[in-house]
């Protein structure tokens, strides 16, 4: 049994016609001819009849499946003289040639009939397009989407439906806010965070940290009046060391109460008293040193004789030579935790301090560092004695100490017998 697609394709082979050849002589596209040969569509009426003529065969071999092979193909009464396009195999019956004609009418009916039936049923739909639909806009915070759709343009049917996204889109970036501010003060740097928000969706898309600097103090008396912090003293000579950091000295002040303040008026750290910075300042009673300060040179305080009070920075690692040295009115001083060495007389002739503690930092004593300490009936504080020996100038051990309860504690109080001598912790 052969079909009508065969054998469309075994008369265009045995012409030697390619698909695109055979459609030109029906002048039809050569995808119609590829659906004819595909079994997806049927020529109409008119093209069989065409197909009948162009092969020299009937409209009845063409539609009915009976005719099983190649020589089995009845061929159509040629125009005299023309050559048929198609050569028998074997001859069939007059009955065929002679009966065309009568049947053609009702050939036609039925091509028509068994089209439209199969028609339906092979639809091949053809001019196709795509359509968007089910749109959903994308956001700053979501992806979009929708459903391609494919229709055909003949019948309008749905081919294919595919669901798409879109990517969000980007945020827009509102006007900066200040957020979580912190005002400064005179004592503390303010801070705040620069925040950017999306002007569309709210969310944040940028935090920024920020810092403001501390306000200036409101002195009055010689005190701010926010903070309470002593009004730095006015007139002190501030050397500078090229690095940002200077040096002060006694300048031109004339105050009783000296405050040296943690940076110059040109904005340089203090970290240095220069050697001999306050000698002989016999009009001060107190000095107030910042925490900035990391060396207090040699006789910086020396022979201030009516200084009372001082305080000691807690980052100075010495008490050099000379530094109280006749200061005889002062009453208290504590050496800080870290210092490890106090120079030669560095206290001498402090006789109205009456106690002072040696932290266990420290590591040297200077010659006639504590002379007169008191006028040797004050006390000492080492917090621990049992690393300590003690030497006279030669570098001889010598047995200079009293222990009031006679124990040899961690921590004992001690009085100066002799005054020339060198402390040194082994």
């Amino acid at each position: 049994m052969m079909k009508l697609s065969d054998k469309l394709i075994e008369l265009r082979k045995q012409n030697n016609w390619s698909q695109e050849e055979f459609a030109e002589k029906l002048d039809v596209s050569r995808q119609a001819v590829s659906r004819w040969e595909n079994e997806t569509a049927l020529p109409d009426a008119q093209n069989i009849l065409r197909i009948s003529k162009l092969f020299n065969v009937t409209a009845d071999y063409l539609l009915n499946d009976d005719h099983e092979n190649e020589g089995d193909i009845p061929t159509a009464t040629t125009t005299e003289g023309a050559a048929p396009l198609v050569q028998k195999k074997k001859p069939r019956l007059l009955i065929y040639a002679i009966g065309s004609a009568i049947l053609l009418s009702a050939v036609c009916a039925v091509i028509g009939a068994v089209i439209g039936k199969n028609a339906a049923a092979v639809h091949v739909h053809d001019g196709l397009s795509s359509v968007k639909e089910n749109v959903i806009a994308p956001t700053c915070t979501s992806e979009g989407s929708y459903d391609e759709v494919i229709y055909c343009a003949e019948c309008d049917e749905e081919v294919l439906r595919t669901h798409r996204s879109t990517e969000m889109l980007a945020h827009t970036p509102s006007k900066s806010v200040k957020k979580d501010e912190i005002a400064p003060t005179c004592t503390a740097k303010g801070s705040y965070y620069e925040v950017i928000d999306c002007s569309v969706c709210r969310e944040e898309i940028l935090r920024t940290h920020r810092t403001t600097e501390t306000l200036a103090h409101q002195f009055q008396n010689k005190k701010c009046i926010t903070c309470g912090e002593a009004q730095p003293s006015e007139g002190l000579l501030f050397m500078s060391n090229g690095d940002g950091t200077c040096a002060v000295g006694i300048g031109n002040c004339t105050d009783e109460h000296i405050v040296i303040p943690s940076y110059s008026p040109q904005g340089e750290k203090v970290v240095q008293i220069k050697a001999y910075a306050f000698m002989v300042c016999r009009g001060v009673k107190s000095i107030q040193i910042p925490e900035t300060v990391t060396v207090i040179g040699e006789g910086a305080f020396q022979g201030c004789e009516n200084l009372e009070n001082v305080n000691l920075p807690s980052g100075i690692t010495t008490i050099d030579s000379f530094t109280f040295d006749g200061c005889k009115n002062l009453k208290e001083i504590t050496i800080p935790d870290g210092v490890t060495h106090i120079g030669m007389e560095a206290f001498a002739d402090c006789r109205a301090c009456e106690s002072i503690v040696i932290p266990a930092s420290v590591y040297r004593i200077e010659l006639s560092a504590f002379r007169s300490f008191s006028g040797c009936d004050g006390t000492i504080l080492f917090e621990v004695y049992g690393t300590w020996e003690v030497y006279d100038s030669s570098g001889k051990w010598v047995n200079v100490v009293d222990f009031r309860d006679q124990r040899f504690d961690a921590v004992s109080y001690l009085t100066f017998i002799y005054s020339d001598c060198v402390w040194v912790r082994k």
